[in-house]
C-alpha cells in the first residue's frame, strides 16, 4: 500500500471518529465516597463488657460505690496484656496516678450534675501507661479475660441527680 492511500485512509478514520463525538464534553456533578481500608495486625481482637450496677439511687453515694463493672477479654482466649482507653468525651478532668484514672463524668441531660469516679481494678495488678500521647489502664500480666475492673465512686459525691451519665471506653490488646 502507497503512503498517500495509507494518508487517505488514516485521515478518514479520524474524520469518521470525530464526527462520533458530541461537539463538547460534559461530566454530571461528581460523588466522592471515603472508605477506611483495615488491615487487622497480629494481635487479637477483644471485647469490652461495661455491666451498670442495679439499683443505683440518686442523692448521697459513698466513695468506693460500684457504679458499673468492666470486663475485658481476647475473643481467642489467648493470654495478652490488656488495655483501657478512657474516652475524652464522657470522662472529663482526668487524673492518672499508677495505677488507675480519677476524673469527672456528667449527667447526660444537665452539665452540672457530676459525678466523681474512678476506673481501675480492685484485684488486679493495674498500671497506666503512656502510649501516642494516651495514658491507657493496662493489666501488668498477659491475661485472656480481666476481673475486678470496674467505674466506682472517688470520694463522697453529695446530692446525685436522678439521670443517666454515659460513659465511653475502648479495649485494646497491647504488645509493647
Amino acid at each position: 500500500m502507497n503512503k498517500t492511500k495509507l494518508a487517505l485512509m488514516f485521515g478518514g478514520l479520524v474524520a469518521l471518529g470525530a464526527s462520533a463525538l458530541p461537539a463538547h464534553a460534559e461530566l454530571s456533578v461528581g460523588t466522592t465516597t471515603q472508605a477506611d481500608i483495615h488491615f487487622s495486625g497480629v494481635l487479637p481482637k477483644v471485647t469490652l463488657n461495661i455491666t451498670p450496677a442495679s439499683n443505683l439511687q440518686a442523692g448521697e453515694i459513698a466513695s468506693g460505690t460500684t457504679l458499673a463493672d468492666l470486663e475485658i477479654s481476647t475473643i481467642d482466649g489467648s493470654q495478652q496484656i490488656l488495655a483501657l482507653l478512657p474516652d475524652d468525651t464522657t470522662f472529663k478532668e482526668k487524673i492518672f496516678d499508677e495505677k488507675s484514672m480519677a476524673a469527672k463524668i456528667h449527667s447526660e441531660t444537665d452539665p452540672n450534675h457530676v459525678i466523681g469516679v474512678r476506673v481501675g481494678s480492685k484485684e488486679e495488678n493495674v498500671v497506666v501507661q503512656g502510649v501516642e500521647g494516651h495514658s491507657y489502664l493496662m493489666t501488668n500480666t498477659a491475661l485472656a479475660k480481666t476481673s475486678g475492673w470496674n467505674i466506682s465512686t472517688d470520694g463522697l459525691n453529695n446530692d446525685v441527680a436522678p439521670g443517666s451519665y454515659p460513659v465511653l471506653l475502648t479495649a485494646y490488646s497491647y504488645k509493647n
